[in-house]
């Protein structure tokens, strides 16, 4: 198996009431060999206002992203979906879009990895999007000047080699956003109940899994006490 970074952009996110958006851009790197590939794609809607900022266009004058153009695009890195190992940034929308074309890959979210760390509580405080976490890392500012090019997947590879080292828990210890973010989870689970069941029952998540253990561990010290 050869590691790959993997990163998308989209005309913008779908949401419950639009699910129309599309692929544009697909960036990967296999992170054996350095070898990176950055691809554009037509669409048949416009960009948002918040993807327009990034690429500067209203729509891309190429062919349509596709199944067929995402496999050609492993091979020019020289890898295969049989072969390909992927991780990325915050890949839930990225797995969403992509199931959209036919595409199933398993993507490891390298922000949930990151969370797993002792910068957990700096991330849920200070900021888990790639900018804010690329800094916490490795303390040097990103140099980044939007989302829309190779440079952006070159800030998740650095990110990618220097969080081997670190030792990773399994569940998330403190909450990662919301009006609670960085409260511990023993106590979320213990003054907002309700919210934390909601949340574990509808979701299947990292937070999901945390909450859940949380939870069993409230109930065993509950038990205890009887």
């Amino acid at each position: 198996m050869q590691n790959v970074i993997i990163d998308l952009e989209f005309t913008g996110l779908d949401n419950t009431y639009m699910k129309q958006h599309e692929i544009i851009q697909l960036k990967m790197m296999n992170c054996e060999t350095e070898l990176s590939v950055c691809e554009n794609y037509g669409s048949t809607i416009t960009l948002s206002a918040y993807s327009y900022l990034h690429h500067k266009v209203k729509r891309y004058a190429y062919e349509r992203f596709g199944s067929d153009l995402f496999l050609k695009a492993l091979e020019r890195i020289g890898v295969t979906m049989e072969t390909a190992r992927f991780w990325g940034w915050g890949v839930s929308q990225d797995l969403l879009m992509l199931k959209k074309y036919g595409l199933t890959p398993e993507i490891a979210d390298l922000r949930e990895q990151m969370q797993l760390t002792r910068f957990e509580k700096p991330m849920a405080l200070g900021g888990s999007g790639l900018e804010p976490a690329y800094y916490l890392l490795t303390k040097k500012i990103p140099k980044l000047k939007n989302h829309d090019g190779i440079e952006e997947l070159n800030l998740i590879f650095e990110i990618y080699q220097q969080l081997k080292p670190y030792k990773k828990r399994k569940y998330l210890t403190v909450m990662p956003h919301g009006h609670c973010a960085g409260m511990p989870l023993n106590e979320y689970v213990a003054d907002y109940r309700k919210a934390a069941d909601g949340y574990r029952f509808n979701n299947n998540d990292l937070l999901a899994l945390s909450l859940y253990n949380a939870i069993e561990q409230l109930e065993e010290v509950e038990d205890e006490d009887y």
